[in-house]
């Protein structure tokens, strides 16, 4: 499996500030799940952050993380824009797509504000790529249905949620619903400790998993991942 958005990415604001720790975390996620591929989306301002720092400071992170893990990984970054009126030009952010796809993770305000919806529609229908919506489990709770129905429905638009929001009935039920309209959905720990990498209740998730979902839900839920270029 692919943790899709731990937070344990040395050097950046939202994510884990010891490499060592870091380390750890991995390593146990690694020995609790299989998980050996790794999706690092540190938060990023596009009216604010320097693009070359931002990517200047990532890959100096990552290849010390590379270095000091004990098995074999695969890791990448790519920033979590936020969702702004004003964008930058696709050519600054067509370098921040995932790898060998299309998709543009971006991060939604938590409060909704009135030009959210218009904001991101213009983005996805006027722009070369896709968008990650990350952190979706909370979308159920600070948009209305009506609003985020609307949302899912635009075009390119793919979901990452965490692991644990798999017991949550609620958001189960809107997983459902996103599923029969062939929205892409991938998962991550969201973690950002050792400690937080040894409560995840992985069981508990892969019960709920087969309670909820048919076998061939389950596997896309879990390995499915994005759609490539």
């Amino acid at each position: 499996m692919t943790d899709w958005n731990c937070k344990l990415l040395p050097g950046f604001p939202d994510q884990i500030s010891n490499r060592e720790a870091a380390v750890q975390a991995m390593q146990i996620l690694y020995e609790r799940s299989g998980i050996n591929k790794f999706a690092f989306f540190p938060k990023y301002d596009p009216l604010a952050d320097s693009p070359t720092v931002f990517q200047f400071r990532a890959n100096a992170a990552l290849a010390d993380l590379q270095s000091r893990l004990s098995f074999s990984a695969k890791l990448f970054v790519r920033p979590t824009v936020y969702l702004r009126p004003e964008m930058p030009e696709n050519n600054v952010l067509r370098r921040f797509c995932i790898p060998k796809t299309t998709y543009l993770a971006v991060s939604l305000p938590i409060m909704v504000q009135e030009d959210t919806e218009n904001t991101l529609a213009k983005l996805v229908r006027h722009s070369p790529y896709r968008v990650l919506l990350t952190d979706a489990q909370i979308l159920p709770i600070f948009y209305p249905d009506d609003m985020l129905e609307r949302i899912v429905n635009l075009p390119g638009i793919a979901l990452q949620a965490s692991f644990q929001s798999l017991l949550l009935p609620n958001f189960t039920v809107f997983l459902r619903k996103i599923l029969q309209k062939g929205v892409p959905i991938v998962f991550g720990s969201g973690v950002n400790s050792p400690e937080r990498a040894e409560r995840i209740p992985l069981n508990d998730i892969f019960k709920a998993l087969q309670e909820n979902f048919s076998k061939q839900e389950e596997e896309k839920l879990l390995y499915g991942g994005l759609p490539r270029a």
